[in-house]
């Protein structure tokens, strides 16, 4: 064989030896060609918003908390955005729609989804701030993290007309930002993103606001933080190398002999082109799906990858934006927010959702 020969026939062993290593190859090469292979039955959850989205489901997979903006018919403040409880109905194991939401935050506060906690534990958490008027930069100031304990029990004795105020219970109180705000799975720890040290940064604390522990000391944005579904690491986005684009890290957690987190080790980027936002787990705890603005800034999509990072798979396929995916917690379906609704409107959608081949 001639030497240049041979040269270019070890290179094509090498790119068809990659190909055949789990989780080597950036994108994964057997993309599906429309969301049919990954998405089936899809419902829409939401509707009678201007708009509707960043929706979590709780472990018992019973309820749907949701943020979204009031259409001026429902309210004359319609400014801010709420969260809502709705209750989610079921036949048999098909996901067919949800009863009337209730809002659960005081009109004119600034809002974000929470979590839920163990379903035993009945407790939930949010971040909202009651004055919306104060801000410092992009973040509200005053932003705190509620804990509402027995909400089940209080939100069957609501109007649902009128809502019920669940900001009741601050596990924060300093003047800084602080929210993004999200359980581990064993409702031990809530991990946040707060300006409380200057920038915005990742911490920890205990379901009852004490023990708070710095994860991340960055110059820039380090937030939405979710751990992962063996509470062993920690997934979220970052905007800290100045160029204006969001990208999503993952990190491993460190525990002293006591089991209380101590920080975090190994931290590691899993994307460096475009825009990459709005990260969540699959339940497997190997995969992790999120948004992207790899198909233009005007349309965002949806991908999944693995969680070193590698076989991105484009998930959904729709002229506008596709945003928040978050999975059920049995992994059989998948949430998120899109302008695909029936009045043109961002609303929440669900499917049931199908690995995708390769990746």
């Amino acid at each position: 064989m001639y030497p240049q020969r041979r040269g270019v026939y070890r290179i094509s062993l090498l790119i068809f030896a990659s190909a055949l290593i789990p989780g080597c190859l950036e994108y994964n090469p057997r993309q599906p060609v429309d969301e049919t292979e990954c998405l089936s039955g899809i419902i829409q959850l939401t509707d009678g918003f201007d708009r509707a989205g960043e929706a979590v489901i709780s472990r018992d997979q019973r309820w749907m908390m949701f943020r979204a903006k009031p259409a001026p018919v429902q309210a004359k403040s319609a400014e801010s955005l709420q969260l809502y409880l709705a209750k989610l109905n079921w036949n048999a194991s098909d996901l067919v729609g949800t009863e009337r939401p209730i809002r659960i935050t005081p009109m004119g506060s600034v809002n974000q989804v929470g979590g839920f906690s163990p379903a035993a534990e009945n407790s939930l958490i949010f971040s909202s701030a009651l004055r919306q008027s104060k801000t410092s930069g992009k973040f509200p100031i005053n932003m705190r993290i509620y804990r509402f304990d027995g909400w089940e029990g209080a939100l069957s004795l609501a109007d649902a007309a009128t809502g019920i105020d669940m900001a009741e219970h601050p596990l924060t109180v300093d003047r800084a930002y602080t929210g993004e705000c999200s359980y581990s799975p064993d409702g031990k720890w809530i991990c946040f993103t707060s300006t409380r040290g200057g920038h915005p940064n990742l911490y920890v604390m205990h379901a009852d606001g004490s023990h708070i522990t710095q994860l991340t000391r960055t110059a820039g944005y380090d937030g939405a933080a979710v751990f992962s579904p063996d509470g062993r690491q920690i997934l979220y986005q970052s905007d800290r190398d100045a160029s204006h684009l969001m990208q999503i890290f993952v990190a491993d957690l460190s525990f002293d002999s006591g089991g209380e987190i101590t920080g975090i080790i190994g931290e590691r980027q899993l994307t460096s082109e475009d825009n990459n936002s709005n990260p969540a787990w699959n339940p497997d705890g190997l995969h992790i799906v999120y948004s992207t603005s790899r198909q233009g800034r005007n349309n965002y999509e949806i991908y999944l990858m693995n969680k070193l990072g590698r076989r991105k798979t484009r998930i959904t396929f729709f002229a506008g934006a596709d945003l928040f995916p978050v999975f059920s917690p049995d992994g059989k379906y998948l949430l998120w927010s899109s302008k695909r609704s029936r009045d043109g409107t961002v609303q929440v959608f669900a499917a049931k959702f199908q690995m995708p081949r390769g990746s």
